[in-house]
């Protein structure tokens, strides 16, 4: 008997009836094939039809995903971007104040008894200090509250806002979860902490009188004298908005200092912030020998123009003398 008719048909099924031949011995496998058992076996392999549910929960799923992603997006990469704007902005100032501190001694600095220069929202034009929220923790400050300014992870001055040294309430605003979270500690700061504002002209002292809780609608906290809304202005305030609780705009968290002090440029900054405030100083510019303190007493009096050229003619002098000293 020819063999030809028991193998399946060449690109189809076996003949309904006819064995199956096992393929690798080629004898008969004991099975028969049934047209019906393939249309069942067809039939099973068909996807199954899409039902409600099922949509529904590929729907569910996909926004899961992306809602997942967004908040990576807001509390991750908005942070590392706005870190990469403020260190920008922190560098820009930095500049400007090693320039200015050039110029107080070619009489080109700026004079301590004129209120401060502040910005348009382009440009930082002061770095604030707050050791309480870290002993390294500073923020470049601009002009303006807008996102805009503030999403790059800075604080922002109300416009309305006096100047550094003009009497009156300024105000700042800045973000504390996300764009760089650079509040997300002020609830620690507490009533005696020390704020310092750093300008072109030198340290604005701040010290905290009060850190409370109010609505987004209590605009009284930026009125001239905060702690007597609608009274005239009393004083020189920094006042410091920011979003409360963690993750809500639902309240805001408001901070008011009153200065007590204003530390020249010429003189270095105060002693709680002289470190990390040291890289706004021209090299070496905070780091005076002790031994010439008494020699920059005597001379204090004398005009800024001249300061740099005796402390420098002074120090050599010294030099000389101990070289000699030495020598002999």
């Amino acid at each position: 008997m020819s063999t030809h008719a028991t193998h399946p048909r060449r690109g189809g099924l076996p003949r309904p009836g006819r064995r199956f031949h096992d393929d690798v011995s080629g004898q008969p496998s004991g099975g028969y094939y049934h047209p019906g058992s393939y249309q069942k076996m067809r039939r099973s392999l068909r996807p199954a039809k899409p039902t409600v549910v099922s949509v529904l929960g590929e729907l569910l799923v996909t926004a899961g995903v992306f809602l997942l992603l967004f908040v990576v997006w807001e509390l991750y990469w908005t942070n590392l971007d706005a870190n990469r704007q403020a260190d920008a902005h922190q560098q820009q100032v930095i500049d400007d104040f090693q320039r200015n501190y050039d110029g107080m001694f070619t009489g080109d600095g700026p004079d301590p008894a004129v209120p401060a220069e502040v910005g348009d929202g382009a440009e930082a034009w002061g770095i604030l200090y707050v050791p309480r929220l870290g002993s390294d923790w500073s923020s470049p400050v601009l002009d303006g509250v807008s996102p805009e300014v503030i999403d790059q992870g800075v604080l922002g001055r109300y416009p309305d806002s006096p100047r550094p040294g003009e009497e009156g309430n300024l105000a700042m605003a800045a973000h504390r979860q996300t764009h760089g979270s650079i509040l997300w500690d002020m609830d620690q700061v507490v009533e005696g902490d020390r704020m310092y504002l750093q300008t072109a002209n030198g340290w604005w002292v701040y010290e905290v009188k009060q850190n409370h809780i109010v609505l987004p609608t209590a605009i009284e906290v930026l009125d001239p004298n905060p702690l007597d809304p609608g009274g005239p202005a009393s004083g020189q305030w920094l006042t410091i908005t920011t979003c409360h609780p963690l993750y809500t705009t639902r309240e805001r968290m408001v901070t008011h200092a009153e200065k007590v002090e204003f530390v020249p440029l010429a003189d270095g900054p105060p002693e709680e912030i002289a470190e990390v405030a040291a890289e706004s100083m021209p090299a070496g510019a905070t780091t005076i020998d002790p031994d010439l303190e008494e020699t920059m007493h005597e001379l204090a009096p004398v005009t800024m123009e001249n300061l740099y050229e005796k402390y420098h003619a002074t120090q050599t002098q010294r030099e000389t003398e101990t070289a000699e000293a030495a020598a002999r």
